[in-house]
């Protein structure tokens, strides 16, 4: 009895590790995606790892650009050092009648050279290969 009891408990305590020190944590929610998608592209400078968050159209778009630097320049206009981002919960609105399409409003914290910048936007994000993807930053409404 005793054995199944040890048995049991190192069983237990293999699988919380496994989960628990897993490389990368799923990101599954519209708001983790376009959080995830800002912060490689500015505060990693991973390009590739900004496109695994984009959509098929908007890989097309980000290549086009070849960096980091250059889609955060050019593309949207907002060339930061390092940002802190906040992106809503989605509400449930579709972009265009789009059922598989969500707007997602953000807010980006940025700094450049000891300035201190804030740009609130929308994101259109689309439920793409099982899974939320980037598709197109809107420009604000402000």
């Amino acid at each position: 009895m005793k054995g199944v009891q040890v048995k049991f408990y190192v069983v237990a305590v293999a699988l919380l590790l496994m989960v628990g020190c897993s490389k990368d944590p799923q990101i599954t929610s519209p708001n983790e995606v376009v959080e995830s998608y800002f912060k490689a592209l500015y505060n990693e400078r991973d390009f590739a790892k900004a496109l695994s968050f984009a959509s098929a159209h908007h890989q097309t778009l980000l290549n086009s650009y070849g960096t980091p630097a250059s889609v955060g320049r050019y593309l949207y206009n907002m060339s930061y050092d390092h940002i802190d981002i906040q992106a809503e919960r989605p509400s449930g609105v579709t972009y265009m009648n789009n059922p598989n399409s969500l707007r997602i409003s953000v807010l980006i914290t940025g700094y450049s050279q000891g300035q201190r910048a804030d740009e609130l936007f929308e994101v259109i994000v689309v439920f793409e290969d099982e899974g939320w993807k980037v598709d197109w930053k809107l420009d604000s409404p402000y």
